[in-house]
């Protein structure tokens, strides 16, 4: 009788709050219907047709060599040749093509930051796409038998436990395991790292940097006979600072090595970016990084099984992302109980006009798209984000306008379909939330949160205000979850405008929870005096 009395109690402050509402905040005076604001990011813009010169790549040839003028007759053999040319033609003006034959090329592309750059274009290329592979990996030979399915061999490394990222260290915990950065591959399957000699099994492999040894136990489906042992020996596969007019396409980016928050694959400070038909997959932490770059398009690419985060996009101008998928990302983090701080399909931050279109994130260890800390004018449109760890979209720290539209968030296991937390301006349109393992649509963080504008510096004072959700369908497949839950948040209350959802829940009628207190949908409505327009189905 206590509970229920102070739930009656609780219940009975928020409507007199609802009723107390002043003239002015009512629901009556919003623009209901008005179209919601869309993103007009346009991406890179690189006119091909200025290409002047093509090289040809290709260390299958028996005659490939790097001192060849890279003819499809005399071609490279590294792709860092076809690189170096293709930037220094660049710096006069020259717009280049690298053509790269299928093969596997392992080796560091670095293209540095020469201040000589022009916006002749420089494109890097795969001739056939899911067959050019550029990979961080070395294939290992000459292993000891020391026992059955067990084989040794010397190891010269000692990268030991990587540091905390600037900012982790008290926020969150990282054990031993996730802060590692060896990997080895036996015909493209993974082995899985252990931490000590007596922990192996089936299909592992300990390095001991003491001894300088690496043991390798195989298993019954696997025998050394013929087999290709492939151990990461570079963290960086590609990289390329202050580029104009780059390209990327049809080139699969796998096995870099490189330790807590860093990646892969990294272009910085550039503009006039595109990426299409790539592959970033099996590198340890993230697979694709960007970061400081203007007018970018990275278009039906994939990021998968890598170790932590897929793409990782910081401070950006103008982005379109367009038919990409992440999947089955934070492989590593997961060996270490770590699902939430910094990890996702896709992480997104700092992007001032952006877009999000036709994006795939599916059985990621991790979120399936976070939307991380000063985002404005950004759209998500046709979103597919299911069966995740953790929350299907996390909108955190973002001024805004945030569009989210057409999109489905389901089955994502352990958390939120939409998690929000210190977000303004942002419009839920047309989605489908449906069947997540927590709440569908959950309202966090803190009541408000300072944010810095990555380009002016100007700081502001961010909350949970001025949202708008519209034409949704809302489903719970479980009795004691909400439909949405909230603190009792007046900037988010009374500022919400909910027109046109279908909410449904099996078992009952409390489906709103409200700072401590479960509401019926009548209730609700009263509440926040809004979603009359809406229905819902027990």
């Amino acid at each position: 009788m206590k509970l229920a009395s102070l739930t009656v109690i609780a219940l009975g402050s928020l409507l007199l709050a609802s009723c107390m509402l002043s003239p002015s905040s009512t629901h009556a005076d919003n623009a209901a219907g008005a179209a919601p604001p869309q993103a007009t990011a346009t991406g890179a813009s690189i006119d091909e047709s200025l290409v002047q010169q093509i090289l040809f790549v290709n260390n299958q040839s028996g005659v490939a060599s790097d001192n060849n003028p890279g003819t499809e007759a005399l071609p490279f053999k590294t792709v860092s040749q076809g690189a170096k040319v293709a930037q220094a033609n660049n710096e006069r003006g020259i717009g280049t093509k690298v053509y790269i034959a299928p093969g596997v090329y392992r080796e560091l592309v670095s293209l540095p930051q020469s201040g000589k750059e022009t916006t002749a274009p420089c494109i890097l290329e795969g001739t056939s796409r899911g067959t050019v592979i550029l990979s961080g990996s070395d294939v290992w030979t000459g292993w000891l038998t020391i026992a059955p399915n067990l084989y040794q061999h010397p190891w010269p490394y000692t990268w030991g436990i990587a540091p905390y990222p600037q900012g982790w260290d008290g926020n969150t915990v990282l054990e031993d395991i996730v802060r590692r950065r060896e990997m080895i591959f036996v015909n493209g399957h993974p082995m899985t790292q252990v931490l000590d000699y007596s922990a192996l099994t089936d299909y592992s492999f300990y390095a001991d940097e003491t001894a300088h040894q690496v043991y390798l136990q195989l298993g019954p489906s696997l025998s050394m006979t013929g087999a290709t042992v492939e151990v990461s020996t570079r963290a960086q596969i590609l990289t390329a600072h202050g580029k104009k007019s780059f390209v990327l396409r049809d080139l699969v980016f796998r096995h870099g090595n490189p330790a807590v928050q860093d990646s892969s694959i990294q272009i910085a400070d550039s503009n006039n970016v595109l990426i299409e038909g790539c592959t970033f997959e099996w590198n340890n932490w993230i697979g694709l990084g960007l970061s400081g770059t203007s007018n970018m398009t990275l278009h039906n690419s994939i990021g998968s099984r890598n170790g932590a985060t897929g793409f990782d996009v910081y401070n950006m101008r103008n982005l379109v992302l367009d038919t990409n998928e992440t999947s089955f990302n934070n492989w590593r983090g997961a060996r270490g109980n770590f699902y939430g701080w910094s990890v996702a399909g896709a992480k997104l931050g700092g992007v001032h006009t952006g877009l999000v279109k036709t994006y795939t994130a599916t059985a990621n260890r991790a979120r399936g798209l976070w939307l991380d800390y000063d985002n404005t004018n950004l759209t998500v449109d046709s979103a597919t984000l299911v069966w995740n760890f953790n929350d299907g979209m996390f909108i955190e720290a973002n001024a805004g306008p945030i569009l989210i539209q057409n999109s489905t968030m389901s089955n994502n296991q352990n958390a939120a379909g939409i998690a929000g937390a210190n977000s303004s301006d942002v419009t839920l349109l047309n989605n489908a939330v449906i069947g997540n393992g927590a709440e569908q649509i959950l309202i966090t963080g803190d009541l408000d949160r300072t944010v810095t504008n990555w380009e002016t510096n100007a700081q502001a004072d961010v909350q949970a205000t001025r949202w708008t959700i519209q034409g949704n369908t809302i489903t719970s497949q479980d009795s004691s979850q909400a439909l949405l839950a909230t603190p009792n948040w007046q900037p988010f209350l009374t500022t919400l405008l909910a027109t046109n959802n279908i909410w449904s829940k099996p078992g009952g009628q409390q489906t709103f929870h409200v700072g401590s207190s479960w509401l019926t949908f009548a209730q609700w409505q009263a509440l926040v005096r809004t979603d009359t327009t809406s229905a819902f189905n027990p």
